[in-house]
């Protein structure tokens, strides 16, 4: 009989609980998973480019640069499609989008066009240029869609309030609700980069749009629409950007882009009696405030989360008898195998803890410089969370154990917290987030994407959302200028140190990796 070490018990009630989770909230015959993504990970191939549109260094230009006035339009969309309403409760999908983009001009004086985030049900189709901003065409006939549109030009033809807006679209061009983006000072052909977030509540059933030439989002949304959405979308629907010229050189450029969605697992809740109608609707003008959300009417049907509450009791028995016995094998074979491997390294587990008591900072020249450039010939050994490099310090000849992080795989796989100090027992989680999400912005490769010191102290107190950071490391190859870098560079690398310094880790401006390191008594 295998008995299991009063060390591992907290591991097997883990176990156990991860299996009831998943019998409580899993649909057994598969939910839909979640999609999400960004400009950085995608790649030619996984994007669907029709017109103009086309890729340049990273970048999606929606329209071409063109020294001669001319009305052209183009499409980016993401390759595969996203589902936006569940094909059995036909709920709506929650999403959230976040862009940068910009309107630049060869000839300041041509003006007019502009560009959208778009819902589309076909992947292949491209409307007309001009005001339909290759959404529909001149005859109103075409594919119907969703679409959040920025507006470089008043067209009295489609009931625009001015040259510098932005709308929803419902199967039209003529907005279902429009806000003017001067009044958050917002200049679309000022040639800026502007940033804007798009989320769509599927409970809530509103769409809220924030805008800002900041990378940190606004408190207060500049529109906020009551939709149901399910009415406007299929199942499936592909996600991207439109764009067009009208009779300008305007050149419309998306400099990065990301997107997740999900289905929220509750019951579907009921229609919202104020939202636009399916047919094309009058314009309206809509006030930056958040439009009050009416809450859901409980159900007692609800708490059946799953299908596999709604089997026989006998199908029931059966699914947890077979999970608990693969896990309960499972987890004997982890227990033995790591029962094994403590004993084998208890010398080690000492030595760990022995650095764990000692921690100090170095700089990077000097960690690179006692392990020989991390030469593999100085690994001592590896783990979950690194490799570990024996390191000899040219000054004292002391040996060291060094450590070394890789934080941005944990945060792509979701894991981000696990980079914690073991030490650290107790700690608010979602304080932490915001420290370490602050490590990795600070920690880009270009100077530029890094937020000022004011924007760091506004995020670690509470003041400011997070900013986004790309799942994946982005690229040390792209380029900035050196005026740029050394604008940024002092209060980037200065805000990380100090960001980092709490949890005893140093930052390395050159490759961004953090080091734990400490002394080896057994080497």
């Amino acid at each position: 009989m295998l008995k299991i070490p009063p060390r591992f018990f907290s591991v097997y009630s883990t176990l156990i609980h991860i299996l009831a989770s998943f019998l409580c909230s899993s649909d057994v015959r598969g939910d839909f998973p979640a999609t999400r993504f960004d400009l950085g990970t995608l790649t030619l191939s996984s994007l669907k480019l029709l017109g103009d549109a086309h890729l340049n260094n990273g970048t999606i230009k929606l329209t071409r640069e063109l020294s001669v006035p001319t009305s052209t339009a183009g499409k980016a969309l993401y390759g595969k499609p996203v589902k936006f309403r569940h094909p059995e409760t036909k709920s709506p999908a929650s999403f959230t989008t976040y862009f940068s983009f910009s309107v630049t001009n060869l000839n300041p004086s041509s003006i007019g066009g502009g560009l959208a985030f778009v819902i589309s049900p076909d992947e292949e189709y491209l409307g007309s240029a001009g005001g339909f901003l290759g959404l529909t065409e001149e005859s109103g006939s075409g594919s119907g869609f969703v679409a959040v549109e920025f507006d470089t030009l008043m067209d009295v033809q489609f009931k625009d309030v001015n040259g510098n807006h932005v709308g929803l679209d419902l199967n039209a061009v003529v907005s279902a609700a429009v806000a003017d983006l001067g009044n958050v000072d917002i200049d679309l052909k000022s040639g800026n980069a502007v940033n804007s977030w798009i989320s769509y509540d599927g409970s809530g059933r509103v769409l809220t749009v924030y805008v800002s030439y900041s990378n940190v989002k606004p408190k207060s949304p500049i529109l906020s629409v009551p939709l149901d959405l399910d009415r406007y979308v299929s199942d499936s629907m592909f996600v991207g950007f439109s764009g067009s010229t009208q009779g300008s050189t305007e050149i419309h450029s998306i400099d990065w882009w990301s997107f997740s969605s999900s289905f929220d697992t509750s019951e579907s809740p009921p229609p919202m009696s104020n939202s636009p109608p399916p047919s094309s609707p009058s314009s309206t003008s809509i006030t930056p405030s958040v439009s009050t959300v009416r809450k859901k009417t409980a159900d007692p049907s609800s708490s059946c989360r799953n299908k596999l509450c709604k089997k026989s009791p006998a199908a029931v028995a059966g699914v947890v008898t077979a999970g608990a016995f693969f896990l309960a094998l499972f987890a004997g074979v982890i227990i033995w195998v790591y029962s094994k491997k403590i004993k084998y390294n208890q010398k080690s587990e000492s030595f760990a803890s022995e650095i764990m008591k000692s921690p100090r900072e170095f700089t990077y020249k000097e960690l690179k410089l006692a392990t020989d450039s991390f030469s593999s010939s100085r690994v001592i050994g590896n783990g979950a969370f690194g490799t570990v490099y024996k390191g000899i310090l040219p000054d004292s000849g002391e040996i060291i154990a060094i450590k070394r992080y890789w934080v941005w795989g944990l945060y792509r796989e979701g894991k981000l917290l696990t980079a914690v100090d073991e030490r650290l027992s107790e700690f608010n989680q979602e304080e932490m987030n915001r420290v370490l999400m602050v490590g990795l912005a600070c920690s880009q490769p270009d100077p530029v994407t890094r937020p000022t010191m004011r924007s760091v102290v506004q995020i670690l107190v509470g003041e400011a959302d997070v900013p986004e950071v790309p799942i994946a490391k982005p690229s040390s190859s792209m380029s900035f200028s050196t005026s740029e870098l050394l604008l940024t560079l002092q209060d980037s690398v200065s805000d990380c140190n100090e960001v980092l310094a709490p949890i005893s880790t140093t930052s390395s401006s050159s490759e961004h990796d953090i080091f734990i390191v400490g002394k080896d008594r057994s080497v």
